[in-house]
C-alpha cells in the first residue's frame, strides 16, 4: 500500500474511533491531530485529559481582578463627566453648594488646577454649605485641616509643598482616608501613586474669562455622587455660562 493511502486509512480509523457525543473543543483538537495522522505518537497528548495548574490559574485570576480594579480607578466611568463654565466667584460658590448636597462619607475628591484656579474657594463653599462655622483656611502650610461636621469628618489636604511622594508616607495621613470621612485633596499628583485613588476628580481651568470645571467619576461611589450632583445642580439656579 502506498504511503499516501496508508495515511488516509489511518486518518479514517482515528475519526471513526471518536464517540459521536464528543465536545466541540475535543473535535477541534481532533482535527489538528488528523493532520499529523502519520505520526501516531502525537495523538495521545492531544486527547489526554487536561490538567489544571491551580497555582497558574490562581495567578491569572488575581491578575484579572487587579486589572478590573485598575479600570475602575482609571477613568472607566459609566456616566460622562460634568463640565461647565464658572463666570464669576458666585458661580463657584453655587457649584460648591451643589457638591455639598451630593457628598457621602467615604468619598475621596481630587482637586486639580493651576494656582488661583479656585480649588480652595470650591472647598470653602462646600464646607459652609455643610454647616461649617469655622474659618476655612488653605492648608498649604499645615498640609491638612480637619472640619468635624454633624454628618461626617471633612479633611482638606494640600500637598503643593511636597517635594517627593515619600513625604506622604512620612506624614502618616493614610489613616484619615476611611469610610467615615470625606477627603478633599489639592495637588494630589504631588503624593504620587501612594495616595488612595479618587472617587471624583475635579479639574478647574483658567481660560481668558472666568473658570472652567470638569467633574469625573472614577469609582462606583463616585458615579453615585456625580448623579446626585447633577440632580442638585438641576434644582439650583443655572451657573453663568451653563454646564453639561
Amino acid at each position: 500500500m502506498r504511503a499516501g493511502a496508508a495515511d488516509a486509512v489511518a486518518c479514517h480509523i482515528i475519526h471513526a474511533a471518536v464517540p459521536a457525543t464528543i465536545e466541540p473543543r475535543e473535535e477541534a483538537r481532533l482535527r489538528v491531530a488528523e493532520i499529523g495522522a502519520g505520526d501516531p505518537h502525537l495523538l495521545e497528548p492531544e486527547l489526554a485529559t487536561p490538567r489544571l495548574d491551580s497555582s497558574r490559574e490562581l495567578r491569572r485570576i488575581r491578575t484579572f481582578e487587579s486589572r478590573v480594579r485598575m479600570h475602575i480607578t482609571d477613568g472607566n466611568r459609566s456616566i460622562p463627566p460634568l463640565t461647565g463654565h464658572l463666570g464669576d466667584e458666585a458661580a463657584t460658590w453655587t457649584l460648591g453648594a451643589a457638591l455639598a448636597a451630593a457628598l457621602e462619607p467615604g468619598l475621596v475628591l481630587y482637586l486639580q488646577g493651576d494656582l488661583g484656579a479656585g480649588k480652595t474657594t470650591l472647598v470653602r463653599a462646600c464646607l459652609l454649605s455643610l454647616g461649617c462655622r469655622e474659618k476655612v483656611k488653605s492648608p498649604s502650610y499645615t498640609l491638612v485641616e480637619l472640619y468635624p461636621l454633624s454628618s461626617l469628618d471633612f479633611y482638606h489636604f494640600d500637598f503643593y509643598r511636597f517635594n517627593s511622594p515619600g513625604e506622604w508616607d512620612a506624614a502618616g495621613f493614610r489613616e484619615y482616608f476611611d469610610s467615615a470621612a470625606v477627603c478633599a485633596v489639592e495637588w494630589p499628583e504631588k503624593a504620587g501613586a501612594r495616595l488612595p485613588g479618587p472617587d471624583l476628580r475635579i479639574r478647574l481651568g483658567l481660560p481668558a474669562y472666568g473658570r472652567t470645571f470638569e467633574i469625573a467619576a472614577e469609582s462606583e461611589r463616585g458615579v453615585r455622587c456625580l448623579s446626585r450632583l447633577r440632580e442638585s445642580m438641576a434644582r439650583s439656579r443655572p451657573l453663568p455660562g451653563g454646564s453639561a
